[in-house]
């Protein structure tokens, strides 16, 4: 009896190890990811937007045991205008020497300042299970651990962007409808953010620019010539993007006795917006008459009548 007891002793300490590790069971089914798990990243852009690149990073904080065998970050990269679903391999070489048993992490994204990206705000479980001969398993579950209604597929991150449209319109009919004007475009990015330019573009009627896009200190100023009919289009502005459009030259309303009148000049990129400046030369055109000389012609018309009337009567009594 006294060896069938100290055999018992020998097992539960041999055997305790697993069981500390074994705290918070975990019942979801690993099958869905296999043996050895993946980040899932999502990344959404509008039809027919561009995205910037950017990286994604996710982190592992151990939640058990605490001094669970630190997991490298994975970062899931996108380049220009990449966008969908990706994944991110997990380095779980730490786990070469981990003892037998559960051990759990936190996922989470670290958040970015990319204008227009919204990160991530969900929360993973990684879920490692270390088995006797080495063996390591693991799968992640993204979201509320035991409520299937709170569960997620990815993290997913939204690219959001919108297009500005510049126009000019010549007006009068002393307008010169060639004559070249330069409109300044001055772009700010949204506070605390960066704008990535990469996936910005210019066009001119349609047609790809040259045009730059640079941001120093979270200004972008662009100088556009135009002439009667040009609108230029800076497409895939990131949302929160604020705009001022103005004419190089106006002093009092007037540019070279064109006067100039804007429409949508200043905003926020909150959808596609459009702006409209437009310069008006009029003259007005002499007809031969005007309403201050109506009375004096008046008064001749009916001197003219009564002439005609003394005339014709004159002649009838001769």
């Amino acid at each position: 009896m006294k060896r069938f007891l100290a055999l018992v002793l020998v097992l539960a300490l041999v055997l305790a190890p697993a069981a500390v590790f074994a705290e918070d069971p975990v019942t979801e089914d690993p099958d869905t990811q296999g043996p050895t798990a993946v980040v899932v990243k999502n990344l959404a852009v509008g039809q027919g937007r561009v995205n910037p690149a950017e990286a994604f990073v996710f982190e592992f904080t151990a939640l058990s045991p605490t001094n669970a065998p630190a997991i490298p970050d994975v970062t899931i990269s996108y380049a220009t205008g990449d966008n969908g679903l990706k994944t991110g391999a997990l380095d779980l070489g730490g786990f070469a020497d981990a003892a037998v048993g559960r051990y759990q992490y936190e996922v989470t994204e670290k958040g970015g300042f990319t204008a227009g990206m919204e990160y991530s705000d969900h929360k993973g479980t990684l879920v490692v299970d270390k088995e006797s001969g080495g063996t390591v398993k693991s799968y992640i579950i993204i979201g509320q651990m035991g409520s299937p209604e709170e569960k997620f597929d990815d993290f997913t991150n939204t690219f959001t962007a919108w297009d500005l449209d510049v126009t000019k319109k010549v007006t009068g009919n002393l307008g010169d409808t060639k004559k070249v004007f330069t409109l300044t475009v001055t772009l700010n990015a949204p506070e605390g953010k960066t704008v990535k330019t990469d996936s910005i573009t210019v066009l001119k009627n349609g047609v790809a620019t040259e045009t730059a896009v640079n941001f120093e200190d979270g200004v972008a100023t662009l100088t556009l010539p135009v002439i009667d009919g040009d609108t230029y289009k800076i497409a895939d502005l990131p949302d929160g993007v604020t705009y001022d459009v103005v004419e190089d030259g106006v002093e009092d309303g007037k540019v070279d006795e064109y006067t100039v009148t804007y429409e949508g000049a200043t905003g926020t990129m909150t959808e596609d917006k459009a702006v409209t400046v437009t310069n008006d030369k009029s003259s007005e055109v002499p007809t031969g008459i005007t309403l201050d000389n109506m009375p004096y012609i008046i008064l001749m018309a009916v001197a003219l009548v009564g002439l005609g009337a003394f005339a014709l009567r004159k002649r009838a009594q001769n």
